[in-house]
């Protein structure tokens, strides 16, 4: 009930009040107080009981009034730090305030500050954003009426009544502009953090430390006593003024951890822990254009791929939007999707990818298939669509190859039973060279060499053909009885395997080109080699064809 009048109040007073431009002219902001209350139990440990205590910050002048008198009060008075000058373009629903107790330990020392006395007690308190814009630590000094002797330690606090109002004073204060914060690989980041004290020259250490899976390390060090600097990162003619912001060299995977920034001024001693987390968006892509056109009954793998993401965890879905998707149907999910392995690359960034076989089916014409990447990285998830586009099965293409493929053997056929009564003749001749084969004897013309004048090679070329298949019955009946289903399915694997055989006709033809005339030439088989043997007077070569 009490904290609904302090957001009332609040409102009243920072919203109704005519003139109010900027949080500065704020007099008042409701808070918690988190007050604590240490005991000792029967085996002599500290146990520590918290209470969270309605109380506001009201800024004003000693003497002042409380506005809200049903909590409790800090009265922040006028000093050289003002808390309300950091909080820039928000509004006060934007804030969350909390105060706590804060003790200095160990021996009492006096504050260098204007005003300041050796029993003072010592508050904190810490202004968040919401979203997460700015956090500020302020350090508030209250000198009581009625000293205590160590009432500063934590074991000696006094009670604070529940409508008391305290007056204080800021002394020192620690923010950081910059509290949590993503960054992607190789880029060059700044780390926030400012700092405000009431008193010149003073006693100021700044101290830079990262945490990371239990490992501290310190970046940067810098003493105003000693004038003592370690480290890097840190302009020093910038702490002058104020700004402790760290620069990050290039940001790698292990630049991911807590960065910890650490002001103190004895006897107090601030700090503001800032998050960095390594974000790498994914990069996604189809292997497919935007309009997929496949045949009634055919087959497409899609396959969608997420790049260059990190951290790990990403989620990869394939969903299907019927054609004619407005009368509010929803995309159907596929539950035929298969995924790859996670790959890590050497930056630090993973790969996925997601794909199903896609059967063409006449009613999926039109269809949107679309892919859907979500990541961290990302407030609104990826996608990457195509459309479907069926074409009836053409019977008649279908016939035509039909008959082109029976066309092609029968050829094949004539043209073995002409050669294989001319390879008879040639093995009943015995025209045998060192008990190998003659597959073909020619001349060349003794006045001149055209083409016409070289042995046959297209004759040559079947004569190869019909010898191997003879020497390799298997490897002939093969290519005989496969040559239909080769020629329907797979015709450029037809022609290579053709190629294969025309590629010695065309090596023994240019070797012929190099033979002088008035030369006998014969062409022999060796098990699976062909050669060429060549006679001009008493002269004689031989040499393979390639």
């Amino acid at each position: 009930m009490s904290l609904n009048v302090n957001i009332l109040l609040c409102l009243f007073l920072c919203g109704e009040v005519p003139g109010i431009q900027s949080f500065e002219q704020v007099p008042w902001l409701p808070c918690q107080l988190v007050d604590e209350s240490v005991t000792f139990n029967d085996e002599g440990h500290a146990e520590t009981e918290y209470q969270h205590r309605d109380a506001g910050l009201q800024f004003g002048h000693p003497g002042d009034s409380a506005l809200n008198p049903n909590t409790i009060t800090f009265l922040v008075t006028g000093s050289k730090v003002d808390m309300r000058k950091y909080i820039e373009g928000v509004v006060e629903h934007q804030l969350q305030c909390e105060i706590r107790r804060y003790s200095t330990e160990g021996p009492q020392m006096r504050w260098p500050g204007l005003g300041a006395q050796e029993h003072d007690i010592w508050f904190t308190c810490t202004i968040r954003h919401t979203d997460g814009v700015f956090i500020i630590t302020s350090f508030l000094r209250h000198t009581p009426a009625t000293p205590t002797p160590g009432q500063a330690h934590y074991l000696n606090w006094a009670a604070i009544a529940d409508r008391a109002a305290l007056t204080t004073s800021t002394v020192m204060l620690v923010l950081t502009r910059s509290p949590s914060v993503r960054v992607g690989l190789v880029k060059q980041q700044s780390l926030h953090c400012q700092f405000d004290v009431d008193h010149k020259a003073a006693d100021l250490t700044v101290e830079w430390r990262f945490q990371r899976r239990g490992e501290r390390t310190t970046l940067f060090s810098h003493s105003s006593r000693s004038g003592q600097t370690e480290g890097s990162g840190v302009p020093l003619n910038a702490i002058g003024r104020g700004n402790a912001s760290l620069t990050l060299p290039l940001t790698k995977q292990s630049s991911e951890g807590t960065y910890v920034c650490h002001v103190s001024v004895p006897p107090l001693f601030g700090s503001q822990d800032i998050t960095l987390q390594i974000m790498e968006p994914p990069r996604v892509s189809l292997n497919v254009d935007s309009t997929v056109s496949l045949v009634d009954r055919g087959e497409q793998k899609v396959v969608c791929e997420a790049e260059g993401y990190y951290p790990l965890d990403v989620e990869m879905e394939w969903f299907r939007e019927p054609s004619g998707g407005g009368g509010g149907l929803l995309p159907e999910k596929l539950d035929t999707v298969l995924y790859s392995s996670h790959r890590h690359h050497q930056d630090g960034t993973y790969s996925l990818s997601a794909f199903f076989l896609l059967h063409a089916s006449l009613h999926d014409s039109g269809s949107k298939y679309f892919c859907r990447v979500s990541h961290s990285s990302q407030r609104m998830p990826i996608r990457k669509s195509f459309t479907l586009n069926i074409t009836e099965y053409d019977s008649w293409n279908a016939a035509l190859w039909l008959f082109s493929g029976f066309g092609f053997i029968l050829v094949m056929l004539a043209t073995l039973f002409v050669m294989l009564p001319r390879l008879s003749s040639a093995r009943k001749a015995n025209q045998v060279w060192m008990m190998e084969e003659t597959v073909e004897r020619g001349t060349l013309g003794c006045t001149r060499r055209p083409a016409s004048a070289i042995v046959r090679p297209w004759l040559m070329t079947w004569s190869i053909i019909v010898a191997r298949c003879l020497r390799a019955p298997r490897h002939g009946v093969f290519v005989l009885l496969g040559l239909f289903p080769l020629f329907h399915h797979h015709a450029p694997l037809l022609l290579l395997l053709l190629f294969l055989f025309l590629e010695q006709a065309v090596a023994l033809v240019h070797l012929l080109g190099q033979v002088p005339p008035c030369s006998e030439i014969v062409l022999v088989l060796h098990g699976q080699a062909l050669y060429i043997h060549v006679w001009q007077h008493s002269q004689s070569w031989t040499a393979p064809v390639r």
